[in-house]
């Protein structure tokens, strides 16, 4: 009778214990880290881009066709100028809070960029604050909402 019991118990534990684990804040910034890395290879960060996202800076975009010209458009411009070479890119991520609800993520941080040109001196962005929301399907992080706002007054 015990053994039934215990037997019980034990498939009773499986069926209440997710089949998952929801992610952790590393995890989110083990990915906030590979979408960085690739800053100025706008195809390859587009694989971490969720279709629905939406973009505020300056103005508010919704991810789609007309912001994907504009971002490929500005790409483009930059690649006739360095004869196709492309530029790199250093971003640094500093102070990040990420809090995790289930399979949604924010994230705010404070982000520094340094660009490398093919040619001429390096150039130091202005510091950004980040604010991201992430959405976990089929396993995958994916950015829904990306907030960006000056760091410091700009002159």
């Amino acid at each position: 009778m015990k053994t039934a019991i215990v037997a019980t118990l034990f498939l009773l534990s499986l069926v209440a214990t997710p089949f998952y684990a929801h992610a952790s804040e590393a995890e989110v910034l083990a990915f906030l880290k590979q979408y960085s890395d690739l800053e100025g290879d706008l195809d390859a960060q587009g694989q971490y881009i969720r279709d629905d996202r939406v973009w505020i800076a300056r103005d508010r975009w919704a991810h789609g066709p007309d912001f994907m010209a504009w971002q490929e458009a500005q790409r483009d411009h930059r690649a006739k100028q360095t004869a196709g070479k492309g530029d790199a890119y250093h971003v640094q991520m500093e102070s990040p809070i990420v809090r995790v609800y289930g399979d949604t993520a924010v994230a705010s941080y404070l982000r520094r960029t340094q660009v490398l040109p093919v040619a001429g001196p390096i150039i130091t962005q202005p510091p950004l604050w980040m604010t991201l929301v992430l959405v976990k399907e089929k396993g995958a992080w994916g950015i829904a909402h990306s907030h960006i706002s000056p760091a410091y007054p700009q002159n």
